[in-house]
């Protein structure tokens, strides 16, 4: 209970010490008490700056434990994709978990990925609409992997960018043309 109410200071010692806490309620099997501290934590973490960031995930996942321990998997899933959304690269120790606890996390790791493409989608379009060639670049590389769905926007703005290349030779604009051409080949 005191480290609850340490909580408001939030220096980095207190955080470590109520997430150490809240594992041992979790191990104890007192989910409700291990929900209500890492509540806690991770309302005073909100306010910290992002190098506080292996805390938040820390705590999100601790969360997302407890919420399962009350089998609770829909908070628990929720808990995941806030932790996916923090750190996309996270990865869950499938030795460590029960096969319940894994599959809420592949889940919700597949939905976080849907949301994050489909934002990389509407980007996208938003770069080859208003002709931002290397941010648009930039994020086909980065996505293009990850999501699918982006394929059909490489492929319009590739035919856009060989539109206005074929525009910029016609106008004698051989700097503008090349650009188009080499974003085209790209």
């Amino acid at each position: 209970q005191s480290i609850a109410q340490a909580m408001p200071q939030g220096s980095q010692n207190e955080i470590r010490d109520a997430l150490a806490h809240a594992e041992a309620l979790y191990y104890g099997a007192r989910f409700s008490e291990s929900i209500t501290l890492l509540t806690r934590v991770d309302d005073q973490l909100r306010t910290q700056p992002a190098a506080r960031l292996q805390d938040r995930v820390n705590t999100k996942l601790r969360l997302a434990l407890s919420y399962i321990g009350m089998n609770d998997t829909a908070k628990a899933k929720s808990l995941f994709i806030e932790l996916y959304a923090l750190d996309p690269d996270f990865v869950l120790d499938k030795t460590q978990y029960p096969p319940k606890v894994v599959s809420v996390a592949t889940e919700a790791r597949t939905e976080q990925t849907k949301i994050q493409c489909q934002a990389a989608q509407e980007t996208a379009r938003t770069y080859l609409e208003t002709a931002k060639v290397t941010k648009l670049l930039d994020l086909l590389q980065t996505w293009k992997s990850k999501c699918s769905g982006l394929t059909t926007i490489e492929s319009e703005a590739a035919s856009a960018f060989y539109k206005n290349a074929l525009a910029d030779y016609g106008r004698n604009e051989f700097t503008k043309a090349l650009s188009n051409f080499e974003a085209t080949v790209a």
